[in-house]
């Protein structure tokens, strides 16, 4: 199981110009290995961002 910080889904998803890349393909690695989780923490910091 991999957790994911409130960094990566922006880098990946709005394109960050910073670690793009890098946040995609560790995040690709992390889901081929098995599960992906985001705690509720990490889901509240992220919320305010969505529309």
């Amino acid at each position: 199981m991999a957790a994911v910080d409130a960094s990566v889904p922006p880098d990946v998803f709005l394109a960050g110009p910073r670690h793009c890349v890098q946040s995609r393909n560790r995040l690709c690695t992390a889901y081929d290995a098995g599960t992906i989780f985001v705690c509720d923490i990490v889901y509240a910091e992220l919320t305010p961002g969505i529309p």
